[in-house]
């Protein structure tokens, strides 16, 4: 889009008269170079600077080409002001590019003017002669099937550039230009070569390392901030001031949001006064066009108000380019809701109460996986959340979920309906405690545990009782061959038996029915075959949105995956028996077996025959139970890793500790006989079967590492991958970050893994 021009400027005989004159100071510079840029440069531009400016200016330009994509020309102005020209090619997103290198040198910039060419057609990549110019090589390369031409002027010609005249002050000492000449340099290659993401991706993360060391981003307090949008100042652009107090890196980051949402920026002015930022920028849609739409304009105004306030929490985000990254994405997604439906739900937000953006900036920078999984499947629920963030501070307790769950089936009116109610107050519920964890709203991760445990019961429970209601109205109600009624009952194993549910932790069940039988109906099956219908449409009832999160698991039934999915009582009892066939680890895991559902005395007869299988005076057989300990680390455990959860000095070692303690002291004493390995250590502590240290260093230790596996689920997006990254890369300063070392201690971490391992290993020794 051409910029505005005083028709005045463009006068045969003046402009004739200024080109000679250039030409006069510009020896040995191509005078076509001279008249296109008098052509297409801002008639503004042409009236504010000198012939000498001018001149110098295009001495700049005339170097691009080449051997360089960007020239910076400075003098000092004293007091650690100084004034910077940037000459360029232009391209879309190149001054939040310069604004954010400044930023990440510690450059404030005071004022300013940016001045874009006009176009002159479509440019083209390819020079005459058959070559390309390849800004990677820094060299012209033949196209294939052609030999080597003269290079062609007119390439670089055509290519528009910027000339950009900063007052920039220094934060720190002498700027050292040469290095952020060819730092600037590097990125407009970057960008000519259409690598756009990956020049804004090391930008960020310069801008964001900088203000992190620096304190900069650090806020005490709000600013108020003045937008306003004209579109009868200028008759081409849409014109936004904006008056704020002046903060770093705010340029780059509100130019880049404009960028990343298809807004064009044709030229800015940036002034500086009493410490407060006085900027205009002259803008158009991704078209050309003006931005004319009442809600679009509603809409910019939001952006720039976020952008401001935003920029100051960044720095305590876990990863603040991420942050940076899914702030985008969330505008681009009220947008698209906007266009999709008309709703106007981002109005709900108010950007001016700190708590709000200090949520959004955790959240946005804790995981990419989380945040496409509650932008793309929880965005429903996501406004709300923001707008209401005090709801978050209390712990909801299972007779609440209960009674909501309750209303919300009640409203139901068909077997569908009840299902996609159900799904969604999981979804909202498990949305609500995920935020709790993620803004530190919980007591302790043994809190954010019991709470998604007592949310798994209470879904299951209900998934169950709508199952069982669909299939009694087709078949009839089950009956023993006694004639009495056949009861279910449903039971947690693992981490929900354990009340010990994590991120992204499954859900092992049992399912467990009174005897063999009929059903009552017309439709008469038997017992056997109507509740493996029923265990089968309990699972298909509860909707799984990603692989691992809220996933029912049900291979540790008696004969695993070759068993029926619910066992009769007898079958139970004759499996799990001394003289049965489980296995020794089979006989561990019962440890935690926990009745949640279903018919109650049907749960209290599988219980005591769980306990007189598990706690019996039989001695568990070590080696067998070392051998599949081996098994285990050979297949899950890839050499040269550390696993959390399964290698040596991991989570299981604790567990698979614990739990055989608890078999072997709970045969006498049934007050050691409990679910959870926080539970069972502290009843083995009050008992005096282990020591205070040994009970100290492995509580510690199984909260650190619960703690770091559900950093990992939440950092990659996956339940099962759950390998401690290299020391040194950024993947393990992000988890430090996640985990809540602050900035700059991030190494902490890798001497807390090797300080609770060693632990681990010491104490656990060879029972594991």
């Amino acid at each position: 889009m051409e910029p505005e021009r005083d028709t005045r400027a463009g006068e045969a005989g003046s402009g004739a008269d200024r080109e000679a004159g250039l030409l006069r100071l510009l020896k040995g510079v191509d005078s076509q170079l001279v008249s296109d840029h008098l052509a297409r440069m801002d008639a503004e531009y042409l009236r504010r600077y000198s012939d000498k400016e001018v001149a110098r200016h295009l001495a700049a330009i005339a170097e691009l080409g080449p051997e360089h994509s960007c020239r910076l020309l400075w003098h000092s102005l004293g007091r650690k002001k100084w004034e910077l020209i940037v000459v360029a090619f232009d391209h879309q997103g190149l001054f939040s590019i310069i604004a954010g290198t400044m930023a990440s040198f510690g450059l404030n910039i005071e004022k300013g003017e940016v001045w874009t060419y006009a176009d002159s057609g479509k440019e083209t990549s390819v020079p005459k002669g058959g070559q390309r110019y390849d800004f990677r090589l820094r060299r012209y390369i033949s196209r294939p099937g052609e030999g080597k031409t003269g290079k062609d002027g007119s390439y670089f010609l055509k290519k528009k550039k910027i000339v950009d005249v900063f007052t920039i002050k220094s934060l720190n000492d002498e700027p050292d230009w040469e290095s952020i000449e060819r730092r600037l340099d590097g990125l407009v290659s970057l960008l000519l070569l259409e690598k756009k993401e990956r020049a804004r991706k090391s930008v960020s993360r310069r801008v964001i390392d900088y203000l992190s060391k620096s304190g900069k981003g650090i806020p005490q307090r709000l600013f108020p901030i003045q937008v306003k949008v004209d579109n009868k100042i200028s008759p081409k652009y849409t014109v936004m001031d904006i008056e704020a107090e002046d903060t770093q890196a705010f340029l780059y980051l509100f130019t880049n949001a404009l960028s990343m949402q298809g807004v064009d920026i044709h030229n800015i002015h940036i002034g500086t006064k009493k410490g407060k930022v006085e900027d205009r920028f002259l803008v158009t849609d991704s078209q050309g066009a003006k931005i004319v739409s009442p809600e679009r304009i509603d809409e910019l105004k939001f952006i720039v108000a976020l952008v401001k306030q935003f920029s100051h929490l960044l720095v305590h985000s876990p990863d603040p380019d991420m942050a940076l990254n899914n702030f985008e994405k969330l505008v681009e997604r009220i947008y698209e809701d906007r266009k999709r439906t008309g709703s106007r739900s981002w109005k709900m937000l108010d950007i001016t109460e700190q708590p709000v953006l200090e949520a959004m900036a955790r959240l946005f920078g804790m995981s990419d996986f989380l945040w496409e999984d509650f932008l793309r499947l929880q965005y429903e629920n996501l406004l709300p959340v923001f707008a209401d963030l005090e709801a978050l501070d209390n712990y909801k307790d299972k007779a609440a979920m209960w009674s909501e769950c309750e209303m919300e089936l009640l409203r139901a009116k068909s077997y569908e309906e009840a299902v996609e109610r159900l799904n969604q107050f999981k979804d909202r519920e498990m949305f609500r405690i995920d935020m709790r964890h993620i803004l530190d709203k919980v007591k302790s991760f043994t809190e954010f545990s019991r709470e998604l445990t007592d949310l798994a019961e209470v879904v299951i429970e209900s998934a169950y009782r709508i199952c069982h209601s669909t299939l009694r109205e087709r078949y009839g109600n089950p009956m023993c061959e006694d004639g009495s009624p056949c009861r279910f009952a449903v039971f947690a194993l693992g981490k929900a038996g354990g009340r010990e549910l994590g991120y992204a932790s499954d859900i092992e069940l049992l399912f467990v029915h009174s005897g063999s039988g009929n059903t009552a109906g017309r439709e008469s099956i038997s017992n056997t075959e109507y509740f493996e219908k029923l265990a089968q449409k309990i699972i298909q009832t509860i909707k799984v949105k990603r692989q691992g999160i809220f996933e029912l698991d049900l291979r540790f039934r008696p004969f695993g995956n070759q068993g029926p999915l619910s066992n009769t009582l007898k079958q139970f009892e004759e499996y799990y028996n001394g003289e049965g066939r489980a296995w020794d680890f089979e006989r561990q895991c019962l440890v935690r077996l926990r009745f949640i559902a279903g018919d109650e005395e049907l749960g209290r007869k599988v219980l005591e025959l769980r306990d007189r299988f598990v706690y019996s005076s039989k001695p568990l057989d070590l080696a067998e139970l070392l051998r599949l300990r081996a098994r285990q680390l050979g297949e899950f455990v890839k050499p040269g890793t550390w696993n959390v959860k399964f290698s040596e000095g991991g989570l299981v070692e604790i567990e698979y500790h614990v739990q055989r303690l608890v078999i072997h002291y709970g045969a006498g004493d049934q007050s050691v006989r409990c679910t959870g390995t926080r539970e069972e250590l502290k009843a083995l502590h009050r008992g005096g079967y282990v020591s205070r240290e040994e009970f100290e260093s492995l509580m510690e230790a199984h909260d650190f590492l619960r703690r770091l596996i559900n950093a990992l689920r939440i950092l990659r997006g996956n339940a099962r991958d759950l390998v401690i990254p290299e020391r040194n890369s950024e993947e393990f300063l992000f988890l430090a970050r996640r985990m809540g070392y602050p900035a700059g201690e991030e190494s902490r971490l890798a001497g807390d893994l090797v300080h609770h391992r060693t632990a681990v290993v010491r104490l656990v020794g060879r029972t594991v």
